[in-house]
């Protein structure tokens, strides 16, 4: 070892302290010089220098299996270095010691400050993920450069609690699983459910078995970035078709876990079986578009059936932009939590289930929804134009030619008198609002808004342009959609016996 590189000013405490580090170093053929150097300028700096050079050994001694210069550097620089230590043992075991790309001086300068500015508890965590990830036939070993960073941010950034680790690297997984399998199929943008077999294990844990968990995928992955973003640019050039690609895949993915964590931490609060009267009683797929303590009111407003039905809103199944990505969160803003129904439908029948649902539950707790006039509105969220609106993943669509053909066979059977009415299950008064793009633009003989009015007999408001956001109720309760160039009036339609 070189001669001592003593601080300016030091006592015989100090230099007793450097001498017994110097010893160690010499004892165990170490001949770490800049590890030395580390530790005297900190033992310079201590109250008691001997006590402290006797940690940084014990540090040492701890992480001698470690065989890395990083290690010992990280451990004479802190303030804890027995602490250092035990963290470096339980993480670097898990990792690549010769990878450079895991970029380990990084990590050991993020253990090596202060240790009372060091979340032990966050940085322990690579160890613990390690195992977790093991459960789901990964490893930090098998991830790329790219991943492990990401993976390191985001245990030693996020909020993750030690009971949220599982769900955390169970997510990681399928959206792994997810990135992988969409860079094998470019065309679709799709992924199968069955190419997922984290998610299905997921969804097994939840009680969520193939039929319902391949539906539930579906109409997650009804959504395609790569549309969405060619859809924004005007006559796009080829690089930016294959940046849209590129862009694809992350976007797709990062959806695809929202989504898990919304569905998983509805379960978490609020148990497994009301998650699945949530799916079975509303429709409901799609978690991430809405408030769960909303979900959880509802349910038991339904279930207890002393609440009356206000505001019915139906949201579809499909949404190929992810327009409705907490669009239901949005609606809080413009209607009462008080009598709110949240329901998702994936066609035209699911929707008039909806209706005779809401009328008998009404029925059933002794109220006559044509009697008791208590809803106001029956929203229909959905993408669409002035013929249809496209509810399903498959294509299911509610259109005009529907409206036309039951309108013809009600002829043939001489019923001109009975029509299929929502009035017998919401009510007299209520009115159905179409929140979606150009439902009411004219130039044709019959758009979608009157074949809906005309096929309920009721009054329907409806946009005849683009519309994004959330609608607006205003005080004389008129409505307003919301649009890129501004507030514009709803086109109401009156049926002839209103």
């Amino acid at each position: 070892m070189s001669s001592l590189c003593l601080m300016p000013t030091v006592n015989e405490a100090h230099v007793k302290g450097l001498f017994i580090l110097q010893e160690y170093l010499n004892q165990h053929n170490h001949g770490n010089l800049s590890a030395f150097q580390a530790a005297a300028d900190n033992i310079s700096r201590q109250d008691d220098p001997v006590t402290f050079a006797q940690a940084i050994i014990q540090g040492f001694a701890k992480t001698e299996s470690l065989g890395t210069n990083n290690a010992q550097v990280a451990i004479a620089t802190s303030e804890d270095p027995v602490a250092i230590a035990e963290l470096l043992m339980e993480i670097m075991p898990f990792v690549k010691q010769e990878d450079s790309s895991l970029n380990l001086k990084y990590l050991y300068r993020r253990f090596s400050r202060n240790v009372n500015n060091v979340d032990h508890d966050k940085l322990s965590r690579y160890g613990r993920a390690e195992i977790e990830l093991r459960k789901h036939r990964m490893s930090l070993q098998t991830m790329d450069k790219d991943e492990r960073t990401s993976f390191f941010e985001a245990i030693i950034t996020n909020k993750i609690t030690q009971e949220q680790l599982p769900t955390f690297c169970r997510d990681w997984q399928i959206r792994r699983e997810y990135e992988i399998g969409d860079m094998q199929d470019d065309k679709s943008g799709k992924m199968s459910y069955e190419s997922s077999p984290s998610l299905q294990e997921r969804f097994q844990s939840l009680s969520i078995y193939p039929e319902l968990g391949e539906a539930i995928f579906d109409s997650w992955n009804s959504y395609n970035p790569f549309l969405e973003e060619l859809y924004n640019l005007n006559l796009p050039t080829r690089k930016q078709i294959i940046d849209a690609l590129s862009h694809s895949r992350q976007k797709k993915s990062d959806m695809i876990a929202q989504q898990i964590g919304a569905l998983s931490t509805y379960s978490e609060v609020y148990g497994v079986k009301e998650l699945h009267d949530i799916i079975n009683t509303f429709g409901i797929y799609n978690f991430v578009r809405y408030d769960a303590q909303q979900l959880h009111n509802q349910l038991t407003l339904w279930q207890q059936g002393n609440g009356i039905a206000k505001n019915v809103i139906v949201f579809a199944r499909s949404d190929w932009n992810n327009a409705f990505e907490k669009a239901g969160i949005y609606h809080l803003s413009t209607f009462s939590q008080e009598g709110l129904f949240f329901f998702e439908a994936n066609d035209a029948t699911a929707i008039s289930k909806i209706a005779v649902a809401v009328g008998n539950r009404e029925r059933a707790n002794g109220r006559n929804p044509h009697e008791t006039t208590t809803l106001e509105n029956f929203v229909i969220d959905a993408h669409g134009d002035r013929e249809q609106l496209k509810l399903g993943v498959n294509g299911e669509t509610l259109d005009v030619a529907a409206f036309v053909t039951a309108s013809q066979n009600r002829t043939k059977l001489h019923d001109t008198a009975k029509i299929n009415d929502y009035r017998r299950h919401l009510g007299s008064h209520f009115r159905i609002i179409l929140d979606v793009c150009n439902t009411a633009k004219t130039g044709y003989e019959k758009n979608i808004s009157t074949a809906i009015s005309e096929g309920h007999n009721s009054r329907v408001e409806a946009a005849p342009t683009l519309v994004n956001k959330v609608l607006i109720i205003n005080r004389d309760n008129t409505v307003t959609f919301q649009t890129k160039n501004g507030p514009v009036p709803s086109t109401p339609v009156i049926p002839r016996e209103v």
